[in-house]
């Protein structure tokens, strides 16, 4: 390349100056893919380390659900466990209304009771005082 440049007409100063410049650029082309680019150990490594950090995710997630499922299932049988009281207790309740209704029935049956035999005495009495002696 120096030859070249010094048959093209450049003095030994400029050619020493433009190989300068260009070592400058091709060192500094360099640092930037260094820094920029990954070499193929490093991205085995990243993807090593992405692995393990998805398989640790992985774990993770799963003892969450665990745990989700845990707390699940223990509300079901809260809940589960809760509707249960409230059928008992309606079912008491239930019992209870039946019974009063009941006596309600009864009461109302002996007061109509009593009301047919208070109008049949009074007919009885009726009857006895009109008819023909």
């Amino acid at each position: 390349m120096c030859r070249e440049l010094e048959s093209g007409g450049f003095t030994p100063q400029q050619v020493d100056a433009v190989l300068a410049a260009l070592i400058k650029v091709s060192r500094s082309y360099e640092q930037v893919n260094r820094e920029t680019y990954a070499t193929k150990s490093e991205l085995m490594e990243r993807m090593l380390n992405h692995k393990a950090e998805f398989a640790t995710l992985r774990s993770e997630l799963q003892l969450l659900e665990k745990a989700d499922f845990k707390m699940l299932k223990t509300e079901y049988f809260n809940v589960d466990r809760r509707v249960e009281a409230l059928v008992e207790a309606g079912k008491a309740n239930s019992a209870k209304y039946n019974a009063q209704l009941q006596e309600l029935e009864n009461k109302l049956l002996k007061a109509l009771l009593g009301s047919v035999a208070t109008i049949i005495t009074i007919l009885l009495a009726a009857w006895r005082f009109l008819a023909p002696r």
